[in-house]
């Protein structure tokens, strides 16, 4: 009796000890993944101290490039007589693109922090065709500032005689560098436009680079305290809560990150949303 009493027990240990080993091998990798989520949930809060936060106040995501293409009107003089416009493309010309935050400043419950960016751009010689130069390279083109004055006087916004003082200033065409176009000139019409009101800037540029404060307004995100999932998603841009461009509510809806990070426990097949600024998209 006794001897089975023994084997009864023995056999019984036995299997609890496998069931031991099965429950670990199968307990320990899920236990590991539970714990390395919320690793990483804790890791993802944009406040001072983490990883991320540097990450989101200065990009070093690898280089990044804005390229530029113009189009040169070849026959500007026959254009304004009512020729066919004929067109050149002129580049494509490489900048380098820098970000850099500053300014921060947190809500008091930590779930959002508003911000300023500058962004800024270099020329890069390597990237750019050897026959390229952006300070010497020419290229006529439509007077935005002119065709601005027209449509305002078109909406009704600006007076006959404004329209037409501004008219007299300037070319239907004009021409330029292409680093003049891309980061600024000035010239009489733009000078009298601003100093009638009609024109907000003292110069016209199609790209602001080393952007002044003048230019930039607060911008806001989730920091993912509350809601990890949420992280870096914008709720303000350029002091906009909801953008004007569009002639939608969807399409001027604020959506997405940056696109520099996202939430942990990405799977293939999600959906992510990012919000590009120079698309105001």
């Amino acid at each position: 009796m006794g001897s089975r009493c023994r084997w009864t027990v023995l056999i019984t240990a036995f299997f609890l000890a496998i069931a031991i080993v099965v429950v670990a091998v199968v307990a320990v990798p899920i236990l590991k993944t539970l714990l390395l989520k919320k690793k990483l949930k804790d890791d993802l809060v944009l406040e001072k101290g983490q990883t991320i936060y540097d990450q989101w106040m200065r990009p070093d995501v690898g280089p990044m490039y804005k390229v530029f293409t113009l189009y040169n009107v070849k026959n500007a003089d026959d254009a304004k007589d009512g020729a066919k416009i004929d067109l050149e493309e002129v580049g494509p010309y490489y900048y380098r693109e820098t970000r850099q935050k500053f300014s921060p400043n947190y809500t008091e419950d930590e779930t959002v922090v508003r911000y300023k960016q500058n962004k800024y751009y270099v020329f890069d010689r390597n990237h750019t065709a050897a026959h390229l130069d952006p300070n010497v390279d020419k290229v006529t083109t439509l007077n935005a500032v002119l065709a601005t004055v027209v449509k305002m006087y078109l909406n009704k916004n600006i007076s006959e005689t404004q329209a037409f003082e501004a008219a007299l200033l300037g070319d239907v065409f004009v021409t330029h560098t292409v680093t003049e176009l891309l980061w600024g000139y000035t010239d009489n019409l733009i000078k009298a436009a601003h100093s009638r009101n009609l024109y907000q800037r003292t110069n016209f540029s199609l790209q602001i680079n080393n952007s002044a404060g003048d230019y930039m307004q607060w911008s806001a995100v989730k920091t993912g305290k509350q809601n990890s999932d949420e992280i870096g998603e914008f709720v303000e841009w350029d002091g906009k809560k909801q953008l004007g461009y569009w002639n939608s509510t969807y399409a001027n809806m604020l959506n997405g990150t940056e696109g520099f990070f996202f939430r942990a426990g990405l799977k293939q097949g999600d959906n992510v949303s990012v919000f590009i600024d120079d698309l105001f998209r």
